[in-house]
């Protein structure tokens, strides 16, 4: 843009000569470029970006100052010998060639400047979503790898109950359903997003895992909800199973009357989650940032769903209640 001025100037000044303007526009050109490059790929990078002001600014007026003076001479001595006739007074024409030379090199400096610092901006902002990208990534890794240990223990207790009620059938049934279990934990639940029809397949199961321990007690009642459609939307992986595993912990009793309802609804632009579970008063307080649980899917949440989600958690006398809505 700079240059087309410079070049329109010049051809308003020697508009109605019979030479071309080819070389002086071209000589220009050339010295434009090369200031403006210099700067921004040479001086700007190895002095400015590394915070050698001084230097910087010593350099970048030694090669302003040379750039004015050799074009100017260059300029000079083309107008002299292209058009003789313009020239009236030669002291006159070299001042003002100076002078045009030094603003408009001026202007080139200042962008090729600008041009470097929003360059390095750009830069600098690109490398800093990389790295949080790369740091989001791996807590993430690091979340889910806290899960399998945590889940893996509980389905063991599981099995353990059972072995020692010596209920063989039920036990090699619940080891069969634990490796299924594992096998989704460890190949399908890698990646950021997974099928929501799977997901629901891996609550499914570890339910039946539960049922295993519990199928001779009359006192307790398991429900599992799914209403919409679900094969064609995807979640974030191991979501729902801490919420779920919650509820079994704090609300199970063997003792007492035992509710726990799960409820997962899909509409055209939300998912809706609710866990309700009475409340186990023989067993410890509920702590909601305690262990993994809940602090870990909290956590997860704010990372893969942030100003998409809600989550309301409710503790009554008897009652605990988990409600999460996440928008599709």
């Amino acid at each position: 843009m700079f240059y087309l001025i410079g070049a329109n100037m010049t051809y308003g000044e020697f508009k109605g000569t019979n030479n071309t303007l080819l070389g002086p526009l071209s000589v220009g050109l050339v010295f434009n470029v090369a200031l403006f490059y210099s700067n921004s790929l040479w001086l700007f990078v190895k002095y400015f970006r590394r915070n050698h002001w001084y230097q910087y600014i010593l350099y970048a007026f030694l090669l302003h100052v040379g750039f004015i003076a050799i074009e100017s001479m260059i300029d000079y001595g083309l107008i002299r010998y292209y058009y003789p006739k313009k020239i009236i007074d030669a002291d006159t024409l070299l001042f003002n060639i100076l002078l045009l030379e030094g603003l408009g090199n001026s202007i080139i400096l200042i962008a090729s400047i600008a041009y470097a610092a929003i360059r390095d901006w750009i830069r600098n902002e690109r490398s800093k979503r990389q790295l949080l990208e790369e740091k989001l990534k791996t807590e993430l890794a690091f979340l889910r790898t806290q899960i399998n240990p945590h889940f893996l223990f509980n389905c063991l207790n599981n099995l353990y109950s059972l072995a020692l009620q010596e209920k063989i059938q039920e036990t090699a049934e619940g080891i069969s359903k634990l490796s299924m279990l594992m096998r989704y934990t460890l190949h399908e639940s890698s990646g950021d997003k997974v099928q929501l029809k799977k997901e629901l397949d891996y609550i499914e199961d570890y339910l039946a895992l539960q049922h295993l321990r519990i199928a001779d007690e009359d006192d307790i009642y398991i429900k599992f909800d799914v209403q919409g459609e679900v094969t064609q939307q995807e979640v974030a992986p191991m979501l729902f199973i801490p919420f779920i595993e919650n509820a079994f912990k704090h609300g199970l009793s063997l003792k007492s009357k035992t509710l726990i309802k799960i409820l997962l609804k899909i509409t055209d632009s939300q998912l809706f989650f609710e866990v309700c579970n009475t409340i186990n008063h023989t067993k410890k307080s509920l702590d909601e940032a305690s262990g993994l649980g809940l602090a870990n899917v909290k956590r997860r949440l704010e990372l893969i769903y942030p100003q998409q989600y809600q989550l309301d958690i409710q503790q009554a006398s008897n009652e605990y209640q988990v409600a999460l809505k996440i928008n599709l």
